[in-house]
């Protein structure tokens, strides 16, 4: 568990936690008699599993990037999911692997899952961002399980050579090539004007995209993007920790992700 949590780098965030758990019932009332993190530990552990749900609904809303954009309570969220979330990982990981190869793509989603968590809509937060952080996880590494425990895989059947040669047509009408950094620029520029991205989550992203193109490795990370050794060239360059830049990255992803969701690119000419 202790290195998940160290993948996660949330010690102090869960120490500024325990100062502002206090005012936090003020906007959320079930958070009302819930004052420190243990507070927050205690209830993930007792009642009846609609009232513990409540108090993580009442997190993701808090952490939310849309919400209250609380990193705070984004990694007590975090905290409360991590032992379920370890459970799942090694229910389902190959015998071969180990737990420490799991943990830096785990703790990456996990915090993803915290920070974009459809809070207004959406109920069951501790299954939903777990079986998301486990799948998330073995499919960067390119596991995909295939068990009783995982209904989509059961189910998936997969398509054989002709079948995918079928759906690759070649069509004259197709849209022309654009190179990937003219792609990538014009959406963080509409990005921009959306009001999604700052001129610096835009230069991040260009940061990050350069550093993934030469950095060699066989593993992702943040939806694709940062792997463990790019992590580690981008923090030094913005000189911060690899886990606060993972966390960055994320943020700003998450911005982008809502932004598509609620149409904001389509509004900009």
């Amino acid at each position: 568990m202790d290195t998940l949590r160290e993948a996660l780098g949330t010690e102090f965030l869960l120490q500024a936690a325990d100062g502002l758990a206090p005012g936090w019932g003020i906007s959320h009332p079930d958070l009302g008699l819930l004052r420190s993190v243990d507070d927050f530990r205690r209830a993930s552990r007792t009642g009846d599993v609609m009232a513990r749900d409540d108090v993580l609904i009442a997190l993701a809303g808090l952490a939310h990037v849309e919400g209250e954009n609380c990193p705070e309570a984004a990694a007590v969220l975090c905290e409360l999911l991590i032992p379920g979330t370890l459970a799942k990982l090694r229910r389902h990981r190959p015998g071969s692997l180990p737990m420490s190869a799991l943990c830096d793509g785990a703790a990456q989603h996990l915090w993803m899952g915290a920070r974009t968590f459809e809070w207004r809509s959406r109920r069951k937060v501790a299954a939903s961002i777990q079986w998301q952080v486990r799948r998330a996880t073995f499919a960067d590494l390119g596991i995909q399980a295939k068990d009783r425990g995982d209904r989509t895989w059961a189910n998936t059947q997969p398509m054989d050579d002709q079948v995918l040669e079928g759906l690759m047509v070649d069509d004259a009408s197709a849209e022309p090539w654009v190179e990937p950094a003219e792609e990538l620029s014009a959406v963080l520029q509409q990005a921009a004007r959306a009001g999604a991205v700052t001129p610096d989550d835009a230069a991040l992203l260009r940061l990050v995209v350069s550093v993934g193109h030469e950095v060699p490795t066989r593993r992702v990370g943040v939806h694709g993007l940062m792997s463990r050794q790019a992590s580690a060239v981008v923090a030094q360059q913005l000189g911060i920790s690899p886990s606060s830049a993972r966390r960055r990255v994320g943020r700003v992803l998450g911005r982008l992700q809502d932004a598509n969701r609620q149409g904001l690119f389509l509004d900009v000419a």
